[in-house]
């Protein structure tokens, strides 16, 4: 009979570069491979490089939210059980959760894109972030008193 620790360990590994499996049997996602030809990269429009319109941009920014909220979610878990993985689960969240600020403050804070775009982005992206936001502070301060 494997033993909890196996089996978490087991289920934590990568199979594949193109799928992770959680540590929780029940929540895989699929990552998207890097291209890394300079072709591929120029032709592939990103939001934050062009101006793009307002649904592209949230959009964009709601991918980068629900990756940060599922690793959010994990890193819960993980240090309500006081696991192992916690420490290492807060940082992946933590991670996550910088890319999706970066790429909001990004957007928000460049004057040279148009200011309905910025407001757009603000109302519909801003309090979510900041709930995260504020949620990601209390898990780690958490964290820190285990």
């Amino acid at each position: 009979m494997l033993t909890r620790r196996v089996v978490r360990s087991l289920l934590s590994t990568r199979i594949s570069s193109n799928l992770r499996v959680a540590r929780r049997p029940h929540i895989t996602r699929q990552i998207k491979p890097l291209s890394t030809s300079r072709r591929a990269m120029q032709a592939t429009p990103h939001p934050l490089r062009e101006s793009g319109n307002s649904d592209d941009v949230v959009e964009y920014l709601e991918e980068l939210y629900e990756g940060a909220r599922e690793e959010f979610q994990i890193a819960a878990e993980e240090t309500e059980d006081n696991t192992i993985y916690a420490a290492d689960d807060r940082a992946a969240a933590r991670l996550e959760f910088d890319k999706l600020k970066e790429a909001y403050s990004q957007i928000v804070d460049d004057a040279s894109r148009p200011s309905d775009l910025r407001d757009t982005v603000r109302r519909r992206a801003g309090q979510r972030i900041r709930e995260l936001e504020m949620a990601m502070a209390a898990l780690e301060e958490k964290g820190n008193s285990h």
